[in-house]
């Protein structure tokens, strides 16, 4: 079975590179940690944040922008729906401001390929989420939940590393850790200890 390595955030203490960068596809997202150290040296897509005051954050900042991993990346996509003229509730976070447009004129100067997710991808997160018990009236998936959601039809066995399902207070982690684990019993993916 063709394996897809998604690299979370989480700090690693074991050195992962070889089986991250030797897998069929790399997914990273956000702000990348343990790239070029125990987390490998490949990517080939990357998950940005596109609302809020991460992606807000990044786009104020020269720095991020000249960070090593754009120099070769070639596909960046971008989550959460682009705001059409309505409100941000797509994002779960009603004062998320939408900055798909900057972000995307940004990496148009750096020849780098954007995609943006359908809001369906925003809308599965949220009622599989449910499904499992989450109690929030907006659940807002995190980045790495939409990716590892999103390849989860695929005929790819999803290979985790770096997820250690907590952060931001907006996520329901326990929820999404649970689906994680369900995915690990069917025999679909493969959660690996930091």
């Amino acid at each position: 079975m063709p394996r897809i390595a998604i690299v979370g955030n989480a700090p690693l203490r074991i050195d992962h590179t070889t089986r991250i960068d030797t897998a069929d596809k790399v997914v990273r997202f956000n702000n990348t940690a343990g790239l070029n150290g125990p987390a490998g040296r490949r990517t080939d897509q990357l998950w940005l944040v596109n609302r809020g005051g991460q992606a807000a954050e990044w786009l104020a900042d020269p720095a991020f922008w000249r960070r090593p991993i754009f120099a070769t990346l070639r596909e960046v996509v971008l989550p959460l729906p682009a705001d059409a003229g309505g409100s941000a509730q797509t994002s779960g976070d009603p004062g998320a401001r939408d900055h798909s447009r900057a972000i995307g004129q940004r990496l148009a100067g750096l020849d780098i390929a954007v995609r943006q997710m359908p809001t369906d991808l925003v809308r599965r997160a949220r009622r599989v989420l449910c499904g499992l018990g989450s109690h929030r009236s907006l659940v807002a998936p995190s980045t790495g939940f939409l990716a590892m959601l999103h390849f989860a039809d695929s005929d790819m066995l999803l290979d985790l590393y770096g997820f250690g399902f907590d952060g931001w207070d907006g996520h329901d982690w326990a929820q999404e850790r649970a689906w994680a684990h369900g995915m690990v019993r069917a025999g679909r993916a493969v959660l690996n200890p930091p």
